[in-house]
């Protein structure tokens, strides 16, 4: 049997259809997702919230497959369940409201007023535990061992590569960087023609046809490496980089969701990682005034070979859903990046490499201080890119991140099939060496496209946290500092950035 649950996303939607549509009888008491541990977590959480024993069936409960014992049907975790407690004499109702979304279900149980958890299989007695064994369990203080593997590397003690442009088009056909157009285009994507702006780009943006204008825009982030040389900044930096994923379609945050990816936290360090990586997501989320709705959490993700432990990087994985006030604004849609656009950066950049990917594809090494965010700054530089989106005033907007400023500038090139002209030498003001200026990985950094007419505008509003550095045309990148250290075609960068993906899975991409 496969240890690892199978999802259908058909499967999904019906369900939640079926579940809005019991709710909307008034019948519907109480309900809980069946996720982690299955039915034993959800129906003894959901009952103890709500004062009151359960005793379930397990005859009753709808197998996937036969022959499960008791100890499997309790703990599975197939996907696409939902468990609802409704009132009494409605179970007909609610039953035939999933039917007609072709979906199995039956009763399995009832509340009582014992307070306790009792599961039955054909009338022997499998479980009888208080409710509150189960969910109010004495909180383990596991012991935790500062670990940050932070160390200052001084960028010049790394040999300056000689092409920069060979550089720049490594990085565009990382892993971490290059199209995944092989992945998201196994799933239709637009089903009920809600998509408004397409996977691989910042944020997808689903429109919202009962409230026309709003619309809503969801984003994904982690990033490993930050977080294996610091938990607390590498996990503040991801919320960082959702924001700023965000605000390019005018997007304001409203919820967030983990998923929590770590080592053994029995072991000292591991512990200090997953309490730190908690710590940063929570109070950058705090900061920003972002709800964190719900989540999940892996851990003893780590192998033991020879005696020695192998764990996963700290992976904390958010998502973070915004509201758009005005689906029309949004840049690609309202506007396009065009011939002759000024193109101007947020905030500066500095020499901040660490854990970079420029560090760790180009040079093998996961090392340096993670980027440090100032969340007060950041705060007024995407307050006022969404409010600058929302009045039509960006034509085109793009998060720099991982690979930097020049990893930024030519996805923009490449996603508009246009060329642009950068100046850095009078925005360079920390007199960064080439490759630090252009790979730094400096939060609060966004690449904006704007109409020559809406120049003084857009930098008005920005004040010291806008950059004029170039000029959108041609059919080339060319990036000149005190001298020219980049000139790739268009047509170059597209072919790396949209191929090698393909190429790493072993196939070819028909649609280059």
């Amino acid at each position: 049997r496969p240890s690892v649950q199978i999802g259908d996303a058909f499967t999904e939607k019906c369900l939640i259809d079926g579940v809005l549509e019991s709710c909307k009888t008034g019948k519907v008491k109480a309900m809980k997702d069946l996720g982690a541990a299955g039915i034993t977590s959800s129906c003894s959480e959901m009952c103890y919230s709500g004062g009151v024993g359960a005793e379930i069936h397990l005859e009753n409960v709808i197998l996937r497959e036969e022959g499960m014992t008791p100890y499997e049907i309790m703990v599975s975790e197939s996907q696409e369940r939902m468990l609802l407690a409704v009132e009494e004499g409605s179970e007909d109702e609610i039953i035939k409201i999933f039917k007609k979304y072709e979906l199995p279900a039956s009763i399995i149980g009832k509340t009582t007023d014992s307070k306790r958890f009792v599961v039955k299989m054909n009338g022997e007695i499998i479980v009888d535990l208080p409710l509150d064994l189960l969910c109010e369990a004495t909180l383990v203080n596991r012991e935790e061992k500062k670990y940050v593997l932070e160390k200052y590397m001084d960028v010049n003690d790394i040999p300056l590569p000689e092409n920069l442009e060979r550089v720049l088009l490594n990085l565009l056909g990382s892993p971490n960087i290059n199209s995944k157009r092989w992945i998201y285009e196994r799933y239709d994507h637009e089903v009920q023609l809600r998509t408004v702006i397409k996977p691989g780009m910042e944020a997808s943006v689903l429109r919202l046809m009962e409230c026309h204008p709003k619309s809503l825009a969801i984003t994904t982030d982690c990033n490993p490496t930050l977080c294996k040389l610091n938990p607390y900044i590498g996990s503040v930096y991801t919320v960082c980089e959702s924001i700023r994923n965000l605000a390019t379609v005018g997007a304001r945050p409203i919820g967030m969701l983990d998923n929590l990816n770590f080592g053994n936290p029995e072991k000292p360090e591991r512990m200090y990682q997953i309490k730190k990586s908690v710590e940063g997501l929570a109070n950058c989320a705090e900061f920003f005034n972002i709800p964190v709705v719900g989540g999940n959490v892996s851990l003893y993700n780590e192998t033991v070979i020879d005696g020695r432990d192998y764990p996963i990087n700290p992976t904390p994985v958010i998502s973070i859903v915004g509201v758009i006030d005005n689906v029309e604004r949004i840049p690609f849609l309202y506007d396009k990046v065009e011939e002759g656009d000024i193109i101007i950066i947020t905030n500066e950049t500095k020499e901040e490499m660490g854990g970079s990917e420029y560090y760790k594809y180009i040079h093998n090494m996961e090392s340096g201080i993670v980027p440090r965010c100032n969340l007060e700054r950041e705060k007024t530089i995407y307050d006022t890119v969404v409010k600058l989106v929302n009045e039509g005033l960006i034509s085109g907007a793009f998060d720099c991140s991982r690979g930097g400023l020049g990893v930024a500038i030519a996805k923009m090139c490449i996603k508009n099939n246009i060329g642009a002209e950068i100046h850095l030498k009078d925005y360079n003001i920390n007199n960064l060496r080439e490759d630090a200026l252009l790979f730094s990985e400096t939060s609060g950094r966004i690449i904006l496209s704007v109409k020559e007419k809406n120049k003084e505008k857009v930098i008005n509003a920005l004040g010291k946290n806008g950059h004029v550095i170039g000029r959108v045309g041609g059919d080339s990148l060319k990036i000149i500092n005190k001298g020219k250290i980049v000139n790739l075609s268009v047509k170059e960068m597209t072919e790396v950035y949209e191929n090698s993906f393909y190429e790493l899975m072993g196939e070819t991409n028909n649609m280059a």
